[in-house]
């Protein structure tokens, strides 16, 4: 009999999942929200959806009784081998249905401490690890008596938040109390769940100088498995702002292990028991400090570029991992192609013409084979905010992997007359 597994909302990671348990053989059920969906209605998702066993849909993902409801009656019908969320708003409720469901998950009370940065802050205080100054903060004078203490800058942020939403870094007094209304006062009416978070309140931390890395890492009844180490590119201007990958990271080995140790016992110290986790860290001169935890697979094209780099699906990890399969993997797994990646993001309207220029630099530069494009033309032209493209440039080492990445990147932004994220 097939193994039987189940999607409990998606992000458009999760999409890719979906594809790849359909092909692997799996039986595959999905409980996906109408409102506020995570991932990319297209003619794509929608064809992959309809080739899934059982496909249930509820109102929202937040309402914790009705996604309860259905994890029961879904397991009771066909055993659940594993279950996956990948969808950040929904772990926690993910949690709470498969433990009363009696479905192997991640611990519940572990995805509340990575869900909420404060707590996670103190399980590492408790546990010995290294870890940044923090504190919460219920207004901006809270945020100006941290930062005489610690010194600038620091950082702002959600206590629940995602990725690096509504994330200020504070670089002078001047700068705090427009950066507190932004975090504080801010809603998003396309994301309700978010507002709901936002009650958990707000938090102040160090600013640490070093290289962004995250490590994924794996853990079951078998085992710890680290399995890869990515190092991240950051905007000059916000380094609050991610632009891209790169696979392997530019440190040396010794330090890269360092990072890797600690990730373990980051995720030992949370109780983070069964899946495949996303921890962020920052390599400082005064070693690891932890960023945030995700009690997920890295998001956005992270699992693809992973693949490319290593040969291995980490959908497929994933999936063995959630069955409770054990690895055999003690170290990150070989590099076998460089990858150097960049998001092209506009700060201003971008027309026609520049995005016409735009194709024809893309399909230039892809004709090289060692460049991949997705080139997002959906719309006559782009707002402040939209996605322009994404690419991936390959080489036989890191150095010309984020060469070609970065010449392209500067074309990109000489085409655009700066108008992107740099």
């Amino acid at each position: 009999m097939k193994h039987h597994i189940l999607f409990i909302d998606l992000s458009s990671t999760g999409v890719r999942a979906v594809a790849e348990a359909i092909a692997g053989g799996y039986h595959v059920s999905v409980i996906l929200p109408r409102d506020n969906p995570l991932y990319r209605r297209d003619a794509n998702t929608d064809e992959i959806l309809t080739q899934v066993h059982e496909l249930v849909w509820i109102g929202t993902a937040s309402n914790a009784q009705t996604l309860c409801d259905e994890v029961v009656r879904i397991h009771g019908n066909r055993k659940v081998d594993a279950a996956v969320c990948l969808a950040e708003w929904t772990m926690e409720n993910a949690a709470a249905a498969c433990a009363y469901a009696g479905i192997a998950f991640t611990s519940l009370e572990a995805v509340r401490r990575c869900r909420n940065k404060y707590a996670c802050r103190q399980h590492l205080q408790e546990a010995g690890l290294s870890n940044v100054r923090y504190r919460l903060a219920a207004n901006a004078d809270d945020v100006r008596r941290f930062a005489d203490d610690v010194g600038y800058p620091v950082v702002l942020k959600p206590v629940s938040g995602m990725g690096s939403i509504l994330v200020s870094i504070i670089r002078t007094p001047a700068e705090v109390a427009a950066a507190w209304g932004r975090v504080a006062l801010t809603q998003l009416p396309q994301r309700p769940d978010f507002n709901e978070v936002q009650a958990a309140g707000v938090m102040v931390e160090e600013y640490v100088q070093g290289k962004l890395l995250s490590i994924e890492i794996g853990r079951n009844a078998g085992g710890i498995y680290p399995l890869a180490v990515n190092g991240r590119v950051r905007a000059q201007h916000d380094d609050s702002y991610e632009l891209g990958f790169e696979v392997p990271p530019a440190i040396p080995a010794q330090r890269q292990q360092a990072c890797v140790e600690y990730a373990a016992a980051v995720v030992q110290a949370l109780g983070l028991d069964i899946g495949l986790f996303h921890v962020e860290i920052i390599d400082s001169e005064s070693g690891p400090r932890l960023i945030e935890t995700n009690p997920r697979l890295i998001g956005g094209d992270g699992a693809q570029i992973l693949q490319d780099a290593t040969g291995r699906s980490f959908y497929d990890l994933l999936f063995r991992i959630h069955r409770g399969e054990s690895l055999g993997i003690s170290s990150p797994l070989p590099v076998r192609r460089c990858v150097s990646t960049r998001k092209v993001e506009a700060t201003a309207p971008i027309g026609p013409t520049q995005l016409e220029a735009l194709r024809v630099l893309y399909r230039n530069a892809a004709s090289s084979r060692r460049l991949d494009v997705t080139f997002f033309t959906g719309k006559p032209s782009l707002d402040h905010g939209d996605v322009v493209a994404r690419f991936r440039a390959y080489g036989d080492d890191a150095r010309e992997a984020g060469g070609l990445a970065g010449e392209v990147f500067d074309r990109t932004l000489a085409v655009l007359d700066h108008r992107a994220v740099a």
